[in-house]
């Protein structure tokens, strides 16, 4: 591991924005004139990787405001050795699960997609489009073989559509809400499942 320590938020702001954003963040609740809580997602890209690991001495009943924040572990101080080594391990299974990837190819073209990257998959013929976050790919695959490829964070809820459970936001009866807008049809058959 390669650390750097910052004492202040305009100090970690700096070392961001000249080191990239880190792989896994320590960060008290509290910092020195500020609050890591609702000052940590000004920092960091909205799609991040970074795994934060929140860390307190305060009473716990003040601090359930950092489930507002995505975040791999929460510690409270005196941090034992042993639940460091859980959250360490822990962040970087998160960011092990955020760098598995998918080689397709698309015409002469190979392409390397993050599958925390997709949105979902749509087969259309004998094609399937493949929808990210910033664009969408087309590619002569089958979907079941793509969506078992892609891993366990996929599942295919019709006989044309594969969701990535992670942008599920809501289910009805019909259909996935996604968290960009997106309506996505269960089939009755898939319900069960899904």
């Amino acid at each position: 591991y390669e650390c750097t320590v910052c004492e202040s938020l305009p100090q970690l702001t700096q070392v961001i924005a000249a080191q990239g954003e880190p792989d896994i963040l320590f960060l008290d609740i509290r910092l020195k004139n500020a609050d890591g809580v609702s000052e940590i997602p000004k920092l960091l890209n909205e799609r991040t990787r970074t795994q934060i690991i929140f860390v307190t001495g305060y009473p716990l009943e003040n601090c359930e405001r950092v489930y507002d924040v995505a975040h791999a572990y929460f510690l409270t101080k005196p941090v034992t050795l042993e639940r460091l080594e859980k959250a360490v391990r822990a962040a970087e299974k998160h960011l092990n699960e955020l760098s598995q990837t998918i080689t397709i190819k698309c015409g002469a073209t190979l392409h390397s997609l993050f599958t925390a990257d997709i949105l979902y998959m749509e087969s259309n013929r004998r094609k399937v489009l493949i929808h990210t976050v910033e664009r969408v790919y087309e590619v002569y695959e089958q979907l079941q073989p793509l969506t078992q490829l892609a891993g366990p964070k996929f599942i295919q809820c019709h006989k044309s559509y594969s969701v990535n459970l992670q942008y599920a936001r809501t289910i009805d009866g019909r259909f996935f809400y996604l968290s960009t807008g997106e309506q996505i049809p269960i089939s009755q058959r898939a319900y069960t499942k899904v």
